[in-house]
C-alpha cells in the first residue's frame, strides 16, 4: 500500500492511511509546505511502515490511545533527514541511522519540517515480553552457574552498593514503566542477584576465571542501565552503543569464564 500527499489539506488523506496502517494519530500541518508518503509492508505477523514526510505534526493523545490497540511498539528506523520524536517529557532529534522505540500505549509527538524519511516497524507488545523473558533466563542461568562454583562466603559491603544501586535505578524509571514494572522490577532483581553471586565467587576465589564473570555480570547490570535509563527517562548521545557495548562485551566475559 502507498499513499502520496502534496500541498494544502492533502494531508488528511495521507493521515486516513496512516490511521489504517499505524493506528490512529492526529496531525497538524507545519508552515512549511507539506509533502507526504507511506508505504507499508508485511513479514509474516510484523509489519513495516516508511513514511515520508514535511511540513506536518504526528501526535498521539490520550484520545487516540483509546480508540486504538495500545498492544504494539514502534521501533523507528531514521533512514534519512531529521525528526523530532517526543514521548514522556523526552525529546529526540533523529539523524540518519539513528534508532529510537515509541510506546503505542503513551502519548507521543512526531515533527518532520524538512523532508525526512523513516521505518518503523509495528513490535506486538508480546514479543517484548517474550524478549525481556529471554533475558531473564540467561541471566538466571548464568547466576546458577556462578552458585554452583560458590562457596559459603559474604562479603556485606557488595550486596549494599547493589540493593542502592538498583533502587536508585528504579526510582529514576518507575513512574515512566506503567504495566512493565513487574517484569521489569523482577529481571533487575534477577540481574542484580546474579552480579551479587559473581562478586562473592571472585572475592572468595580471586582468580582470573572468577573476575571474568564478575566483570561480564557487572557489563550486563550497567547496560540494562544504560537502556533501561535511556528509554524510560532521557536519552542521550551514544546510548545505544554504549547498551549494546556493554552487553555483548558482558556475555564475552562470561562465556570467556566458563571455559577458562
Amino acid at each position: 500500500m502507498m499513499t502520496t500527499a502534496e500541498g494544502g489539506l492533502a494531508y488528511q488523506r495521507w493521515l486516513a492511511t496512516i490511521n489504517q496502517v499505524c493506528g490512529h494519530f492526529a496531525a497538524r500541518p507545519l508552515e512549511e509546505s507539506f509533502h507526504g508518503e507511506i508505504d507499508a509492508r508485511y513479514a509474516g505477523s510484523l509489519k513495516v511502515s516508511t513514511v515520508t514526510a514535511a511540513g506536518v505534526n504526528l501526535y498521539r493523545t490520550r484520545n487516540e490511545i483509546k480508540r486504538d490497540n495500545d498492544a504494539w511498539f514502534y521501533t523507528v528506523f531514521q533512514l534519512a533527514g531529521e525528526a523530532i520524536i517526543e514521548q514522556d517529557d523526552r525529546q529526540v532529534t533523529l539523524a540518519a541511522g539513528d534508532i529510537t522505540l515509541i510506546d503505542a500505549a503513551r502519548p507521543c509527538s512526531i515533527v518532520w519540517q524538512q523532508t525526512s524519511r523513516q521505518a518503523s516497524l509495528l513490535l506486538p507488545r508480546q514479543r517484548v515480553m517474550y524478549a525481556v523473558g529471554a533475558f531473564f533466563l540467561s541471566h538466571l542461568l548464568y547466576t546458577i552457574w556462578f552458585a554452583s562454583q560458590l562457596t559459603l562466603s559474604f562479603f556485606w559491603p557488595l550486596p549494599l552498593v547493589l540493593l542502592v544501586f538498583g533502587a536508585l535505578l528504579m526510582a529514576v524509571i518507575w513512574s515512566r514503566l506503567e504495566e512493565m514494572k513487574m517484569p521489569v522490577l523482577t529481571f533487575i532483581g534477577m540481574t542484580l542477584v546474579m552480579v551479587w553471586l559473581a562478586g562473592e565467587l571472585w572475592f572468595a576465589r580471586p582468580t582470573n576465571t572468577a573476575l571474568s564473570g564478575f566483570a561480564g555480570a557487572a557489563l550486563l547490570l550497567l547496560s540494562n542501565a544504560v537502556w533501561l535509563v535511556s528509554h524510560y527517562r532521557r536519552r542521550f548521545r551514544a546510548d545505544n552503543a554504549i547498551a549494546a557495548a556493554f552487553y555483548f562485551a558482558g556475555h564475552f566475559l562470561i562465556v570467556r569464564a566458563l571455559y577458562l
